[in-house]
């Protein structure tokens, strides 16, 4: 690697620290300028004055109180990485009822009232009265407008 010549830095000198693996390149631009460039590892750029081989970002550790391992992805250490929360028996929300179709239901029935029916809050949730698993449909007639805490309260009723 050839050393700089003045005017020949990167007007941004963070731009090391933003950049994980890949090259920082001197290239002539467009208009015959000379720019600073930045490629991806699989992309090593053919014409060029000068490259600098950007450094991967360093390995931090798992954010797991008191493990000193190193994280993989999420911020977990493979030993300590969240589990994924999936209904027993492995059906979609939209298997049980709730896809596109019940999203825009939920958001015109919401439009049409917006206040809870039960405390009068700002309401956030459509509450079947009679569950689609009992029989009970999508109509506005089958629905109550809830805020969250009241349709948490109903919910554990059951």
């Amino acid at each position: 690697m050839t050393p700089a010549r003045a005017g020949h830095e990167p007007p941004d000198p963070d731009i090391k620290n933003r950049w994980s693996g890949g090259f920082l390149y001197f290239s002539p631009n467009r208009n015959g300028a000379r720019d600073w460039k930045v490629a991806r590892p699989s992309r090593k750029p053919a014409m060029c004055e000068r490259i600098e081989f950007l450094p991967r970002r360093p390995s931090v550790p798992c954010t797991y109180p008191g493990c000193p391992n190193v994280a993989v992805a999420g911020g977990r250490c493979a030993e300590h990485k969240r589990a994924t929360v999936r209904r027993p028996d492995g059906r979609s929300s939209a298997a049980l009822g709730y896809g596109y179709e019940w999203q825009k239901i939920r958001a015109a029935f919401l439009r049409q009232c917006p206040q809870c029916e039960w405390c009068g809050a700002e309401a956030t949730e459509a509450d079947h009265i009679v569950p689609l698993s009992k029989g009970g449909t999508h109509s506005f007639d089958n629905l109550r407008a809830l805020c969250k805490s009241c349709h948490s309260k109903r919910t554990r009723q059951g």
